[in-house]
């Protein structure tokens, strides 16, 4: 299976555009996240960055984790940078990882396995899974 397009437009893009434009939390460099000015350092590389009810949630580069399971990559963190949780995949599938957000209110990402996710921002719960191949 290929990737998806994670550069797709989505239907309203001038709302994804709105929601990348309000991001007080931007990857940095590589292994670092800018948050309200303060530097967080992780240990894996960062794909991608959103802060959403008082949480910070990374998306971490899939490419970082074993090839022999599903990336669980989309964690969330409280201000404090203590894990809150990591997010559920659409699919059982050994290549499910998340690429990328495309909004805030609610939480959505693509995922590698070609799923617009919609997830819930207190629990990391799938809450929609739309298939987009």
């Amino acid at each position: 299976m290929t990737a998806c397009d994670p550069q797709r437009p989505l239907k309203n893009s001038a709302e994804h555009d709105a929601f990348r434009k309000k991001l007080t939390v931007k990857p940095d460099h590589k292994f670092e996240i800018l948050v309200n000015g303060a530097r967080w350092k992780m240990e894996r590389p960062i794909l991608d960055t959103c802060e959403i009810d008082k949480r910070v949630v990374v998306i971490f580069d899939y490419m970082s984790y074993p090839k022999s399971g599903q990336a669980k990559n989309m964690v969330a963190f409280d201000m404090e940078q203590k894990e809150l949780w990591t997010a559920e995949h659409p699919t059982t599938q050994t290549n499910d990882a998340y690429v990328k957000f495309t909004g805030g209110d609610p939480l959505r990402a693509w995922n590698f396995a070609c799923y617009h996710c919609t997830l819930d921002p207190a629990t990391g719960k799938l809450l929609a899974a739309e298939f987009t191949k």
